[in-house]
């Protein structure tokens, strides 16, 4: 406090109007950059998570579409003759109508013998699929479930994406046997079994679904986004890294920990999946199927860069800076005026008071003098003022300080009007002592000569008596 007491008052003023002016400015900013922020982020993170679920539902449709297609075709009058040569005329026409959509459509007897398959590839060329004819799929899960009599009417079997055997048989093995099959047993008009017809979903549709998606938020400035689609055990389906479908299990990531569960969707921060060191913000969607088709419980999972994602916030964060900035040195420059301001009465009356000091020092010095008898020193009064003194409290003592100059110019004026009759009084006093002096000496020169004059006397009349 000591310390305080030494400091000016430009600087304590500058001080308190900083911290008067800048502190709730600054409280201010950090709470609405806290609720912006907050506003912000929620808008990044449900941006995110939209983006996960339109993908899952863009998907969800196609395949429910899949999912109808295979009853279609097991209903239709050619699959009911189950005729080999109108079969693959039928399934060639399918082929064309749903191009690009699959890769292959097989159809099989009872016995597990492979009668029919399309000819023609994706564009309509010839295909080399007649190996096929005559195949045992028998053992093959998706005959065994069709012919179980297990499935419910207007059910489709569904298997996940793996790789196909007879994918593997026409177009090699690898990622080019990856599809999904959709399976439904082909019923006579009584309704007993008599084939089954199994479609090949051809797996690069899956990507166009998804690079539409990402193009869509890439153009509205999510240049980042990235979609992945796991299993229901985890196992990656489809990401930007190819080679990481069907080979990579990402089960025990948070993120896809999240996407997996029943109904899920939402949004959440992590570290980026491809094990790079930058985070990402990440949203969800639990695959819940469309109308009829069940879905098989994948996780959709949408990314985008966090630093991009929240680049709205930190761009409010640096405008917020900008701004407070810009609203310290405005605070500063008015403190620093009005800090002036309100020290300037002050300054003058200080000043003013010690202008008094020393004319009262001067008074002091000169009634000494005068008590020791010397009238020569004069005293000079400062009879500056404070000039229009306002009407606030420094003003009042401004005008109290007026008084006080008035007051000691008049003690000034006072003691030199003493000094100057003084002085003429003890000149006038010298004046006649000097006369009386000068009448003391002729009177003594008389008496001298009246006593001459009278020893002349005597001796005259002495000189009268002798004789």
């Amino acid at each position: 406090m000591r310390k305080l007491n030494d400091v000016k008052l430009l600087p304590k003023f500058m001080a308190l109007f900083l911290v008067v002016g800048i502190v709730p400015l600054t409280v201010i900013a950090l709470i609405s950059r806290g609720q912006a922020s907050s506003s912000l982020e929620g808008e990044a993170e449900s941006k995110v998570a939209e983006l996960a679920f339109n993908a899952s539902d863009k998907l969800d449709r196609n395949l429910f579409e899949r999912y109808g297609d295979v009853q279609a075709y097991a209903l239709s009058q050619p699959a009911k003759a189950m005729e080999p040569e109108g079969l693959n005329e039928w399934i060639n026409t399918m082929m064309g109508i749903y191009s690009p959509i699959y890769s292959l459509m097989v159809v099989a007897d009872t016995s597990g013998k492979i009668v029919a398959v399309n000819t023609v590839d994706l564009g309509g060329k010839p295909l080399e699929t007649k190996a096929l004819i005559g195949r045992d799929v028998k053992g093959e899960e998706w005959f065994k479930t069709a012919v179980g009599n297990t499935l419910q009417p207007n059910q489709t079997f569904v298997e996940d994406l793996h790789e196909d055997s007879l994918m593997s048989a026409v177009f090699g093995a690898g990622e080019k046997a990856y599809a999904m099959s959709f399976t439904y047993p082909i019923r006579d008009d009584g309704g007993r079994i008599v084939g089954v017809w199994t479609n090949r979903f051809n797996w690069n549709v899956t990507y166009d679904v998804l690079n539409a998606v990402i193009e869509r938020a890439r153009a509205s400035g999510m240049s980042t986004a990235e979609l992945m689609i796991v299993s229901a055990d985890g196992t990656v389906l489809a990401s930007e890294d190819t080679s990481q479908v069907l080979s990579r299990n990402i089960g025990s990531e948070k993120v896809v920990q999240s996407a997996l569960v029943s109904g899920a969707s939402g949004s959440e921060p992590g570290d980026a999946l491809d094990g790079t060191d930058h985070g990402n913000l990440y949203g969800y969607f639990n695959s819940a199927g469309f109308a009829t088709y069940p879905g098989l419980g994948w996780g959709v999972i949408a990314a985008q860069n966090q630093s991009e994602a929240l680049a709205d916030v930190g761009a409010l964060t640096n405008k917020i800076l900008i701004v407070g900035a810009f609203a310290a040195i405005v605070v500063a420059a008015v403190a620093f005026w009005v800090a002036i301001t309100l020290r300037r009465p002050v300054v003058a009356v200080v000043a003013r008071l010690a202008a008094q000091r020393e004319s009262l020092g001067r008074v002091e010095a000169a009634m000494s003098a005068l008590a020791q008898g010397d009238l020569t020193i004069a005293v000079t009064a400062d009879r500056e003022k404070i000039p229009a003194p306002s009407r606030d409290e420094v003003g009042q003592a401004a005008t109290s300080v007026n008084e006080i100059v008035d007051a000691m110019s008049g003690t000034v004026d006072a003691y030199n009007a003493a000094r100057d009759r003084l002085a003429d009084l003890i000149g006038t006093v010298k004046t006649n002592a000097t006369d009386i002096l000068s009448a003391s000496d002729q009177l003594r020169e008389a008496s001298d000569q009246m006593a001459g004059a009278t020893g002349q006397i005597a001796s005259a009349i002495n000189e009268v008596t002798r004789s």
